[in-house]
């Protein structure tokens, strides 16, 4: 923030790096202010739309450097009690918290302030708040009830969009008074970018957000079998049926001792959890745990989400192990994605495909439900670590009524399987083709 060096007068600041921090300044006052000393604090202070670090080069995440210039809290205080008007920034539009709630000292971080110094930077347009990982929560108040009293202080019914990690050291998470839920009735995005499933499942339990239509949920450590459950119950409790469109779940820990991973399992009935969100039309779910459903369960979301446009149930390379186990979905789950998802663009789960037993049962199953031609868009199909049996050319003719305009299938796990599904895609290419061709 480059308020101290260029609004105030020279004579009036002065400034020193901060040690192991690349490219900061650390400002601070000499002298008290005067009413002139802000003449130009008033001019272009309401200009400001966005407020927080600008990084610099490319560097991997681990080695972000930023050009920043901060000011102490002493002395940012005292600019707000000179200051003649109710708002620092009256026109902020976004508010990157990673920045301004560092209470900087001379020489390093100072003991962290308290959630009210948010005030300072907060106006009547602010629609976006990023707090971060670690959301630099002050040490006597670190809990979200300290952030829920700001909120309400300010007028939490405008700001829309909302980042922040969920440290486990955040408890309680109800007010301590009234013990009534927090309620953010005005966020439509949220953006949870660390929680464990534990911090999580505290959260939805006692913040209600009935407006959002994006949530954003990225889960460190790998959670217990215990724990997954719960999760996805704690999803599908804390947002409105009617209004989430868009929900995606990352594992950030991808490689967890035997141990955890075993029996991390996301059965049917979990997935069931998220059934009511009837106007969902983006899932992703991109995490290393092995997913139980089937047919039953993956026509229940095709009838329950009609405006589905994506859905993606992501596996990582823990599975390589469970390359040659069998899905409990069959080619049968395709048939109701294909007849009731009319705007569904990509699919991505685990399938096992068998078409030597039944293939005239399963040719009168898909005809029956395509008496009504579909309209499915499906571009790509992504079958990680599905098995598949059977004559490449009789699953691509089935694949290609279900889905006309399918290009792509990219599959992984066994060798034997990846090239099977390979066959299969050249094949649904040349009748895609042939089809054109015909026009």
């Amino acid at each position: 923030m480059y308020l101290s060096e260029k609004l105030l007068p020279q004579d009036a600041l002065i400034f020193q790096d901060l040690d192991g921090y690349f490219y900061t300044r650390i400002w601070t006052l000499v002298r008290p202010l005067v009413a002139s000393d802000l003449v130009a604090i008033e001019k272009y202070a309401p200009l400001v739309r966005h407020l927080g670090v600008k990084e610099e080069g490319r560097f991997s995440r681990f080695t972000h450097t930023y050009r920043l210039d901060a000011v102490t809290s002493d002395a940012l205080s005292h600019i707000v009690e000179r200051y003649p008007h109710p708002f620092l920034f009256p026109g902020i539009l976004s508010l990157d918290w990673r920045v301004v709630m560092r209470p900087w000292s001379h020489s390093a971080i100072s003991d962290r302030g308290s959630w009210k110094d948010l005030l300072v930077y907060v106006g009547p347009k602010l629609r976006e708040l990023y707090l971060g990982k670690k959301a630099y929560a002050p040490h006597k108040s670190d809990t979200l009830s300290g952030l829920a009293e700001v909120l309400d202080a300010v007028g939490n019914q405008f700001i829309q969009e909302l980042q922040l990690g969920l440290g486990d050291q955040w408890k309680p998470w109800a007010r301590p008074v009234s013990g009534q839920p927090l309620q953010l009735s005005s966020l439509t995005t949220i953006e949870i970018v660390e929680a464990s499933a534990e911090s999580y499942i505290n959260f939805a339990r006692f913040v209600s957000l009935p407006q959002v239509k994006s949530a954003t949920l990225c889960i460190t450590p790998y959670p217990s079998a215990a724990h997954l459950g719960d999760l996805f119950s704690a999803i599908g409790q804390q947002f409105c049926p009617d209004r989430l469109v868009n929900l995606s779940v990352h594992l950030l820990e991808f490689e967890p001792s035997n141990e955890v991973a075993h029996g991390a399992i996301a059965h049917s009935d979990y997935l069931r959890s998220l059934l009511p969100f009837c106007q969902m039309q983006r899932i992703v779910i991109d995490a290393d745990w092995e997913y139980g459903h089937d047919d039953d369960v993956l026509q229940e979301m095709a009838k329950a989400w009609p405006g589905l446009k994506h859905l993606e149930f992501a596996e990582a390379e823990i599975q390589v192990s469970r390359s040659h186990l069998h899905s409990p979905a069959t080619l049968r789950s395709l048939i109701p994605l294909a007849t009731c998802c009319k705007d569904l663009l990509s699919l991505g789960i685990w399938l096992h495909v068998d078409v030597r037993a039944d293939h005239e049962a399963i040719v009168a199953d898909i005809a029956q439900a395509m008496l009504n031609p579909s309209s499915s868009p499906l571009a790509i199909l992504k079958v990680s670590h599905s098995t598949i049996e059977g004559l490449p050319e009789d699953i691509a003719s089935l694949l290609s009524i279900l889905f006309p305009d399918l290009q792509e299938i990219i599959a992984t796990g066994a060798d034997e399987h990846v090239e099977r599904w390979g066959k299969v895609e050249k094949l649904l290419l040349a009748a895609r083709n042939a089809r054109l061709m015909e026009l």
